[in-house]
C-alpha cells in the first residue's frame, strides 16, 4: 500500500538504487527501479483486450435480442386480434402486458439455460485458445456469478424482447375496429417499417464488430511477418539455474556456462550453443543505465539501455549479423571489460562516427570500470510492440547472475535434442536446475498469443453477428413480400414486369444495405480509439479493410435478398387477388 503517488514511489527507489550502487556497486552498478499498479503487472495490456471482446459479446447479444423482437413484432401482428379480444372481454391493460412479458422472459431464460449448457462445453476450447494469452486462466469456470451474471442478463434480454412489440401494440391501440375485425394493413405496413429498422441496427453492429475482426486479423498478420532479428528455427532453449554454492561469484559462473556450452555443443546434431540472461521477445528484459566516457553526464540524467549477458556463441547460434568489429568469445577474462552494442545503440549515440573502441557503462566513482566497445551487432527485438531499443551485450564473468536460458541450434526437430541437452547438463553438474524445455519457435510464438486470440475470438462474434443479421435481411424482406403479396399482384396484373418487381425488392435490400453500412463506417471511426491499443501497424481507420467489410455486408445483403426477391418476382397475380 502506498500513501504517496507511483511518481514520488517511483523517485525515492531510485534514491535507494543510486545508495545501493555506491555501497556495492559490483552487483547494483546501473541498477534503478519503478513503481507500477500490481494489477498492471499481473495482467498488462489484457485487461483493456477483455473489455473490448466483453464489448464485442454485448453487441452481439443485442443483435440476437434485435433479432428474436423482430420475430415477436411479427407474432404480435398476428395476434393483435386475439389480444384485442381479450381486452373486449375484460383483461386488464396491466394483465395484458404481463402476459406478453412472460412469454418474452419465458424466452429469454430458455435461451439463457441452453446458452450455458453450450458454455459448459465450450469454455475447455476457450480457456485452451486462451493459453499464454491471458494470465490466470486456471480460475475461469462456470461459477456462481457467472450464473447470476447469465440469469440477469437473460432477464434483461426477455424485457428487451418483449417491450418493442407491446410499444406497437399501445401506439395502435388493442380496441381498434380495423383490429377487431382483421383488418391489419396498416399494421403490416408499420411492422415492416420497425423491422427494417431493427434490420438496419443489425446489420450496422454487425458491421462493426467485422471490422473490428478484420483489423484484429490483419494486425495479427503484421504482427507474425515482422522480423525479430533472429532465426529461431531448429533451436532448442531451456531455462536452467546455477547453485550459488558452485558458483559463488561471476568467474565461476562463467566457467560454469562456458563448460556447459561445450557438453551440448558435442551432442550429435547440435551445431551451436550458447547462454544468455535474457531470450529475445521476452518483453521484459533487464535495462541498465547508460554512460559514455567522453560524454560526462549525472547519475540521474543517464539514459536506459537494454543490458543482456551472454555467452561468446549468442549471435552465430542465432543467426545475428555481426555489423562491425570482432564480438568477445567465451575465454573473456574477468580483467579485460568488453562490450557488444546492437544497431540501434550504435545509430542513437553514435550516428556519424565509428563506435568500436568507445568505451561505456563505466563509473568510476563507484569504481566500475569502462567496458570497450568491439562490435556492433544487428538488432535483436525484445518487444512487437516497439522498435529495437539500444541494447548492450556482455560477458558473464563481467557481472553476476545465476539464472540463464540456454540455446542450441540444431540440424533436425528442437524438440528431440531436449532430452539429450537435459541430460549433459546434469552430467557436468548434477546440481544445476533445468526448467521449461522448448523450442523457441514456441517461446517466440507466445508473443502472438494474445492478439491470435483476440482475432479468432472476435472473428466468431463477427461471422456469429453477420449470420443473425443476414437472417434478419432475410426475414424482412420475406415478411415484406408476404405483407404485400396483394400489391405485387395487382402490378404484375396491371403490366409490370417480373423483372422490375425483382429490381424492386432487390433495391429495398440496398437501401437497407446502404444505410448500414453508412452508420456502420460512422460507428466504426467514433469506436476505433477503443480497438487502436490491441492493434499493431495497423489504424482502426484503415481505409482498405473497411471497404472490404463494407463489400462483404453488401454481398451478404444481396445473397439474403435473392430468394425473397425471386418468390416476390414469381407471385401469381390472379392467386393473390383470390386470396383477399
Amino acid at each position: 500500500a502506498l500513501d504517496q503517488s507511483l511518481d514520488q514511489t517511483t523517485v525515492r527507489l531510485r534514491e535507494v538504487a543510486q545508495r545501493l550502487e555506491q555501497d556495492n556497486p559490483e552487483l547494483n552498478a546501473g541498477n534503478y527501479f519503478d513503481a507500477v499498479p500490481l494489477l498492471d503487472d499481473a495482467v498488462g495490456n489484457v485487461s483493456a483486450a477483455l473489455k473490448v471482446l466483453f464489448g464485442a459479446v454485448a453487441l452481439l447479444l443485442l443483435i440476437a435480442c434485435v433479432n428474436i423482437a423482430s420475430l415477436v413484432l411479427v407474432r404480435s401482428t398476428v395476434r393483435a386480434k386475439e389480444l384485442a379480444v381479450r381486452v373486449a372481454l375484460g383483461a386488464s391493460r396491466a394483465r395484458l402486458v404481463a402476459h406478453v412479458l412472460s412469454e418474452a422472459l419465458l424466452l429469454g431464460v430458455g435461451g439463457g439455460v441452453i446458452g450455458l449448457l453450450l458454455a459448459s462445453v465450450g469454455v475447455d476450447a476457450v480457456l485452451r485458445l486462451a493459453a499464454g494469452s491471458i494470465p490466470r486462466t486456471e480460475t475461469v469456470g462456470l461459477h456462481g456469478p457467472v450464473f447470476v451474471f447469465a440469469f440477469l442478463a437473460a432477464l434483461a434480454s426477455g424485457v428487451l424482447v418483449g417491450l418493442l412489440p407491446l410499444a406497437r401494440l399501445e401506439r395502435h391501440g388493442l380496441q381498434d375496429s380495423n383490429v377487431l375485425t382483421g383488418h391489419r394493413v396498416g399494421a403490416s405496413r408499420d411492422t415492416v417499417r420497425n423491422r427494417r429498422t431493427l434490420v438496419i441496427a443489425q446489420l450496422t453492429i454487425a458491421l462493426i464488430l467485422a471490422v473490428g475482426a478484420a483489423l484484429l486479423g490483419r494486425s495479427l498478420r503484421q504482427m507474425i511477418s515482422v522480423d525479430t532479428g533472429v532465426n529461431a528455427v531448429g533451436v532448442a532453449s531451456i531455462a536452467l539455474r546455477l547453485p550459488r554454492a558452485g558458483y559463488p561469484d561471476s568467474p565461476a559462473v562463467a566457467r560454469g556456462l562456458a563448460g556447459i556450452v561445450a557438453r551440448i555443443e558435442r551432442i550429435p546434431g547440435v551445431t551451436r550453443a550458447a547462454a544468455m540472461l535474457t531470450p529475445p521477445m521476452s518483453d521484459n528484459g533487464w535495462a541498465n543505465n547508460l554512460t559514455i566516457r567522453d560524454r560526462p553526464t549525472s547519475l540521474t540524467e543517464r539514459p536506459a539501455i537494454g543490458y543482456n549477458m551472454v555467452t561468446g556463441g549468442y549471435f552465430e547460434t542465432l543467426e545475428v549479423p555481426v555489423l562491425a568489429g570482432n564480438v568477445f568469445g567465451d575465454a573473456v577474462r574477468e580483467s579485460e571489460s568488453v562490450i557488444v552494442i546492437n544497431q540501434a545503440a550504435a545509430n542513437r549515440y553514435w550516428p556519424d562516427v565509428d563506435p568500436i573502441g568507445k568505451q561505456i557503462m563505466g563509473n568510476v566513482d563507484v569504481g566500475v570500470p569502462w567496458a570497450t566497445v568491439v562490435a556492433v551487432v544487428g538488432d535483436i527485438r525484445q518487444s512487437i510492440n516497439e522498435p529495437p531499443r539500444p541494447e548492450v551485450f556482455v560477458p558473464p564473468v563481467q557481472d553476476l547472475n545465476r539464472s540463464y536460458g540456454l540455446l542450441a541450434r540444431t540440424d533436425g526437430e528442437p524438440g528431440m535434442f531436449q532430452r539429450q541437452i537435459t541430460e549433459a547438463i546434469n552430467a557436468f553438474d548434477p546440481d544445476i536446475a533445468v526448467d521449461s524445455e522448448s523450442p523457441l519457435t514456441d517461446r517466440l510464438g507466445g508473443v502472438t498469443a494474445a492478439p491470435r486470440f483476440n482475432a479468432v475470438v472476435m472473428s466468431v462474434f463477427a461471422g456469429l453477428a453477420l449470420l443473425l443479421a443476414t437472417v434478419g435481411v432475410y426475414g424482412v424482406l420475406a415478411y415484406t413480400v408476404v405483407a404485400k403479396r396483394k400489391e405485387i399482384g395487382i402490378r404484375i396484373a396491371l403490366g409490370s414486369s417480373r423483372g422490375r418487381v425483382l429490381a424492386k425488392t432487390m433495391g429495398e435490400a440496398a437501401r437497407l444495405a446502404g444505410i448500414s453500412i453508412v452508420l456502420g463506417v460512422l460507428g466504426v471511426l467514433a469506436l476505433g480509439s477503443l480497438i487502436e491499443n490491441m492493434l499493431f501497424d495497423v489504424t482502426a481507420a484503415d481505409p482498405a479493410t473497411i471497404a472490404l467489410v463494407c463489400g462483404a455486408v453488401a454481398f451478404a445483403t444481396f445473397v439474403a435478398a435473392l430468394l425473397p426477391a425471386r418468390k416476390a418476382s414469381g407471385v401469381d397475380p390472379v392467386t393473390a387477388l383470390r386470396g383477399e
